[in-house]
């Protein structure tokens, strides 16, 4: 795999440290705790705190979809079964994004990001972190590059009805995939290695594919019952 140089990956390094540091300390408390704490941080914008979805909408829809995606008493937001894919209002570059999951029994979804509503669906245009109740490692294992990249031995998942975190940092094109505070992938977005990697998938036939320097960030419904919550980000880019 082509490494970043090594002043960027220090400095990456650093920047990890730092968030998850504090990502950390926030691990067991209720997702308005979390919320509010992080609102402290100018830097995060808050996605979804638990009460309101404003940042999202559905796919290729102006609105919030009327049904599958529920926040639930304990702040969580609900997607049921199958319902429509939801991404963020907003479009980013540079990224460092965090919330927490769990899921179902062999329960199945994903986060897309740098995503085009060009394509027919989310995951026709942004790459895939992968979340999955499985705990093998595979090319479509949770915290894998979907299709593309699986996680290294580090990527453990908790069971179906407990929670998980995962994290995904993107800053000047270097990709890295975090789960449950372990670094599990990490890529060069447009690298040689990744392009190969593309033409030998079934990515290949999908125009735009990894092609947006900027773009939306998606939430997968797939099926079967999924919880999230504490979903926030900081832009980078600027």
């Amino acid at each position: 795999m082509i490494q970043p140089p090594k002043i960027l990956l220090t400095f990456t390094a650093l920047l990890a440290l730092a968030v998850w540091g504090v990502s950390i300390s926030l691990a067991d408390q209720s997702n308005t705790q979390l919320a509010e704490q992080a609102k402290a941080d100018a830097q995060w914008e808050i996605l979804f705190d638990g009460t309101t979805t404003d940042a999202f909408r559905s796919w290729k829809q102006d609105t919030f979809p009327k049904q599958g995606w529920v926040i639930e008493d304990d702040g969580s937001l609900h997607a049921q079964d199958r319902s429509h894919d939801i991404i963020t209002r907003k479009q980013y570059t540079d990224f460092d994004l965090y919330l927490e999951w769990k899921t179902s029994t062999k329960a199945n979804s994903g986060i897309m990001y740098r995503v085009s509503e060009k394509g027919k669906y989310a995951h026709t245009t942004g790459p895939e972190y992968q979340i999955i109740d499985d705990p093998r490692i595979h090319m479509s294992s949770t915290g894998s590059l979907y299709g593309l990249i699986k996680p290294n031995e580090k990527a453990k998942i908790n069971p179906a009805g407990e929670w998980n975190s995962t994290r995904i940092v993107m800053l000047n094109n270097k990709v890295q995939h975090y789960l449950n505070g372990e670094l599990v992938v990490e890529y060069v977005w447009g690298s040689d290695d990744i392009v190969a990697r593309i033409q030998r998938s079934k990515f290949k036939k999908w125009d735009g594919f990894m092609k947006q320097e900027t773009g939306h960030i998606a939430i997968q419904s797939h099926g079967k019952d999924l919880w999230f919550r504490n979903i926030k980000i900081k832009d980078l880019s600027k």
